[in-house]
């Protein structure tokens, strides 16, 4: 008591919300950066369900940093969520197309020697 107010403690988790936060942007902006990567690629093509392994590829050979654990972990945590997908960069494709894209990509990832 100080002044005859009554001074609380500092709260022992205050700053861990605040790093909780931060960390959870951090995931959520590589997860969407390695997302705009993907369909960058295909965002001119017909059918980018049918490109999915040419991008991976692509993903992979110009970003040597970006791992295919990085990819797989960012494509579950972009399919997991509510994020409007199609929309991460301007193209045309669909909600539906670009899942199914993602989903192609993942099972690409899956595949032996990646």
């Amino acid at each position: 008591m100080r002044g005859g107010r009554l001074i609380a403690a500092p709260s022992l988790h205050a700053g861990h919300d605040d790093c909780a936060r931060d960390r959870e942007d951090r995931m959520n902006a590589a997860w969407k950066g390695h997302i705009r990567m993907l369909v960058y690629v295909v965002q001119f093509q017909t059918d980018p369900v049918a490109a999915a392994k040419a991008a991976v590829d692509r993903v992979l050979r110009d970003q040597p940093a970006i791992t295919p654990a990085d990819l797989r972990f960012s494509i579950q945590q972009a399919l997991a969520s509510n994020e409007r997908l199609a929309e991460l960069i301007p193209q045309d494709h669909d909600e539906r197309t670009i899942r199914a894209f993602l989903t192609s990509a993942a099972v690409q990832l899956a595949a032996p020697g990646l």
